[in-house]
């Protein structure tokens, strides 16, 4: 009875710290993490501070009854895993002592909050571990429905314009999309493992539904590339380790997707029409508008420049969506820096300065117009920790994949959270192809993906 106590506790605790997260990551991006990120760095380490603290305090605890093992000794680290990830915060702390950023003192924040809370989570067993993924992911699925009731009564979709949702970019809040899309596929493994009940199906199905549709209304071609290809492995996956009972795994796939369709229609028709009758539409002092051109569907508002055009031209589509974007790569006239919105450019500019020191900004300005980010979070890591810096970073996500693999074919069947560390790792990867994913303070997928680093640290 204690134990059940005490877990329903760290639940609570655990979910509501997620949601505490969550709304800190929703002012950050309301705001300008340029002017107040002392404020917004010290909130995030009094909650990791508060998460270590907890987890410590739960550990010392974590006792079977009759005083036997707390946890499986016999699972060692992973040593090389562990290894570039000290390696690269090392890196990152040198850039950060020989030119001192704007965003001071990143590399601590991992070498002395994360490092730390993998060491206390290395303590528990794995049926605990993943009951903490459970409680996680719960959370970010909670904080989505919050989002979701608040855009249909305050956020009403703009004709002509990508949606941005509660955020102030279709991106963002695409991603956060993606993020919640993770968990929706995470949560049928788990429920596949586990043989639930099929009525578990409705809740997600319904979410599923308003996750793709938002999805579709941002218009966001790198998320919506990343749900089609996680989705895909997560199927090939789950087809293959539930061969045995495929009829039944099918069965509850089906059942979701059947939910999944009306509740996209649905939301389709609430958005533009809920909104309306509350009349109570919230704006925000520095909302960016995204529209797209019928000729390339390039957007106004590409890189995040000084110079924004907020007018929507004569031409723009009404309801631009991901598919009318993806769709419009395939025009005759378009090119790969088309179709990257300019990033090709930014690219270059940005590799051609990189250096073993690294520099001040995250942003760098050229062509008379100052760009926020690399748009790629490699580039960007060598660019502002310096050469070495970024070379260790892009060799701990090359890592992290291959060894997420090797956690799925070890724990699948053993493990509901098997596939979960390479749907994050792939999700983050292709975004930080073309997005800046690095401090965990404005991105809930960079969170993720170096909790899932720990994860796969303490799973030898």
């Amino acid at each position: 009875m204690k134990n059940n106590k005490s877990d329903i506790l760290t639940a609570i605790l655990t979910t509501t710290t997620v949601l505490v997260f969550m709304l800190m990551l929703y002012f950050v991006k309301l705001g300008s993490i340029s002017n107040k990120y002392p404020l917004y760095t010290g909130i995030f380490i009094v909650l990791m501070l508060f998460i270590i603290t907890s987890a410590y305090l739960k550990q010392k605890n974590h006792f079977t009854k009759k005083g036997r093992k707390k946890t499986n000794h016999k699972q060692k680290y992973n040593i090389i895993l562990l290894a570039v990830w000290i390696i690269t915060g090392l890196f990152m702390l040198y850039s950060d002592i020989i030119v001192f950023k704007k965003y001071w003192l990143f590399s601590l924040i991992l070498l002395l909050l994360f490092t730390p809370l993998f060491m206390i989570f290395k303590r528990f067993s794995t049926d605990y571990r993943d009951k903490l993924w459970h409680w996680y992911t719960a959370g970010i699925e909670i904080a989505f429905v919050i989002a979701a009731v608040m855009c249909f009564l305050f956020r009403p979709q703009m004709e002509g314009y990508r949606y941005c949702g509660l955020t102030i970019n279709p991106n963002v809040f695409a991603r956060f999309l993606l993020s919640v899309w993770i968990c929706l596929l995470f949560r049928i493994n788990e429920n596949v493992h586990k043989v639930a009940d099929m009525k578990k199906y409705i809740r997600i199905g319904i979410e599923g539904g308003m996750v793709l549709f938002f999805m579709y209304a941002t218009g966001s071609r790198t998320s919506f590339l990343a749900v089609a290809v996680i989705s895909f492995i997560w199927f090939i996956v789950l087809v293959y380790y539930s061969r045995k009972n495929n009829k039944i795994f099918l069965r509850h796939l089906i059942l979701a997707i059947a939910i999944s369709i009306p509740s996209f229609a649905m939301s389709h028709i609430a958005l533009n029409t809920i909104p309306d009758i509350v009349n109570r539409p919230i704006t925000y002092e520095n909302d960016k508008l995204f529209v797209s051109n019928n000729d390339n569907c390039t957007i106004c508002y590409a890189a995040g420049t000084d110079h924004i055009d907020n007018t929507i031209p004569s031409s723009a589509q009404a309801g631009v969506s991901a598919i009318d974007r993806i769709t419009s790569i395939f025009d005759d006239n378009t090119t790969l820096d088309t179709i990257l919105n300019g990033r090709l450019e930014i690219y270059k500019h940005y590799i051609e300065d990189i250096d073993y020191e690294g520099h001040i900004k995250y942003s760098k300005k050229f062509n008379h117009k100052r760009v926020p980010h690399a748009h790629n979070s490699w580039i960007q890591v060598a660019y502002t920790y310096g050469l070495l810096a970024g070379i260790a970073y892009t060799l701990l996500t090359i890592l992290a994949f291959i060894y997420s693999i090797r956690y799925l074919i070890k724990f699948n069947n053993k493990r509901s959270t098997a596939v979960l560390p390479l749907l994050i790792v792939i999700a983050f990867g292709i975004t930080s192809l073309t997005e800046c994913l690095i401090l965990p303070i404005q991105s809930l997928l960079a969170f993720s993906f170096y909790f899932t680093v720990g994860e796969l640290i303490n799973s030898k």
